[in-house]
């Protein structure tokens, strides 16, 4: 794969999981970037039901799930996000946690949508029958959203070295210009902090984690390359949140992850307090037989209005990525 790819060599729309290799590939790379821990295992015989949700979920909500694609059809890339309300306070924005079951449904209606988007779009092509009926569920969760959040950006590993993060920010503030939105923001991942604290072998603790965030490089940008990224995309950060994803899962499954997940790079600085090389740490709690993951963020928010002179900028990357829905 020539890793200089330029940005005319991959389109970008909404996201669509066409066969179950697709959904395979989507869960595969999310587990690579998030971890088993994150995604979960899915048994085969929910896979065919779990790729018609996902797709009916994108078809509701074209505005807010991406994917990237080669020029030959290959699936590479997938974004998700979610409209949300944002005052313009940094204090009043919530943690990863509370943003990501924006455009989720409880399960009965998730199994009524998702039989609905089968017989309607899938088999019958009637897709203005399906826009009409599922406008209920459309408006609620769209009502009163100023702002979209970005939540994850999961890129295959033979495609990494690419622009695909520049092409899929412009999809999204060329979306949110679209819908009126002055806002896009993110908690921001710090992807190589679980490495800053290996090599210490130390625990996570606040006072590290804000250390590494206001590490620069001699461009004054950030040291982690993930948050120099978006920085050069026009992020610019707001505040750390120090809770922002949690995950709480039995003890014996945490158990299991860290002797499947990078065994070797497991380390236990403080009792019952684990650490393997990446952004989360783990607290064990004996009594209620739980570990509980625990991933700070820094909240960034990149301004649209303030992009209308970089349109020409990132070496022509803006202005490449229409969004079909």
């Amino acid at each position: 794969m020539n890793r200089n790819m330029t940005a005319s060599e991959f389109s970008v729309g909404t996201r669509y999981l066409g066969k179950n290799s697709e959904h395979r590939h989507w869960r595969d790379i999310r587990a690579l970037g998030f971890t088993e821990w994150y995604v979960g295992r899915l048994p085969k015989r929910f896979l065919a039901f779990h790729r018609h949700a996902e797709n009916a979920t994108a078809y509701l909500f074209p505005e807010y799930f991406y994917q990237v694609r080669t020029d030959d059809g290959r699936p590479v890339a997938y974004l998700a996000t979610v409209p949300a309300y944002w005052s313009g306070d940094k204090h009043a924005l919530q943690t990863y946690s509370y943003y990501a079951g924006t455009l989720k449904f409880g399960r009965l209606k998730t199994r009524l949508l998702t039989a609905f988007y089968v017989l309607v779009i899938e088999m019958l092509h009637m897709p203005k029958v399906f826009s009409v009926i599922a406008s209920r569920f459309r408006e609620r969760k769209l009502s009163g959203a100023n702002c979209i959040v970005l939540l994850a950006m999961v890129i295959d590993p033979a495609y990494q070295k690419t622009r695909i993060p520049a092409l899929l920010f412009d999809a999204v503030t060329r979306t949110a210009r679209r819908l009126g939105m002055k806002h896009v923001l993110s908690p921001f991942r710090p992807n190589a902090y679980g490495q800053y604290k290996a090599e210490r072998r130390v625990a996570h603790s606040n006072a590290l984690f804000e250390e590494y965030c206001n590490l620069k490089n001699d461009e004054n940008l950030p040291h982690d390359p993930w948050l120099r990224a978006v920085a050069r995309n026009g992020a610019q950060f707001l505040r750390i949140e120090y809770r922002s994803l949690t995950i709480s899962r039995s003890l014996d499954r945490f158990e299991r992850f860290r002797k499947n997940h990078r065994p070797e790079s497991w380390y236990s600085p403080i009792p019952d307090t684990w650490e393997c090389g990446e952004t989360p740490t783990w607290y064990v709690d004996r009594h209620k037989q739980v570990a509980m993951s625990v991933e700070p963020n820094i909240w960034g928010v990149v301004r649209v209005d303030d992009l209308e002179s970089l349109e020409q900028g990132t070496d022509g990357i803006h202005g490449s990525a229409e969004v079909s829905t």
